[in-house]
C-alpha cells in the first residue's frame, strides 16, 4: 500500500495544503451594468463640474480653500466615477471601490468646509 500523496487526489479531510478553494463569486451581472452606466454619469456631471462650474463663487478664497471650492465638487464626482467604473469591471479586490468611495466623501467634505467657511 502507498502512502497518500499531498496533492490535488488526496482527500480534503487530510488537509492537504494543495487542494484549490473555491472562488469567490463575482459581482451580479445587473449590478455590473447598472454601475457601469452610473459610472458614465458620473464621468459627465464631473466633467461639468470640472470644466463649466457647478456655480460657486470661489474668488473670495484663496489657499487650501479656494483649491477645495475650486475643485472639490468636481474631484468627488470623479472619484464617485471611478468607484462605479471598479465595481462595473468586478476586477481587483474589493476594498478598491469602498477606498476611492471614502475619498469620494473626503473631497465632497472638504468641498462643502470650505463652502460654509470662507465668504
Amino acid at each position: 500500500m502507498e502512502p497518500a500523496r499531498n496533492d490535488i487526489a488526496a482527500s480534503p479531510d487530510a488537509g492537504s495544503p494543495t487542494i484549490p478553494s473555491p472562488a469567490i463569486p463575482g459581482r451580479p451581472r445587473r449590478l455590473r451594468i447598472a454601475a457601469g452606466i452610473a459610472a458614465l454619469g458620473a464621468a459627465v456631471v464631473a466633467l461639468v463640474f470640472t470644466l463649466v462650474g457647478d456655480g460657486v463663487d470661489d474668488s473670495a478664497a484663496d489657499g487650501l480653500a479656494g483649491v477645495a471650492l475650486e475643485f472639490g465638487h468636481g474631484a468627488a464626482w470623479a472619484c464617485i466615477a471611478c468607484a462605479l467604473a471598479a465595481i462595473a469591471l468586478d476586477r481587483g479586490p474589493r476594498w478598491v471601490p469602498q477606498a476611492v468611495g471614502l475619498t469620494s466623501l473626503a473631497c465632497y467634505g472638504a468641498f462643502l468646509v470650505a463652502l460654509f467657511t470662507s465668504g
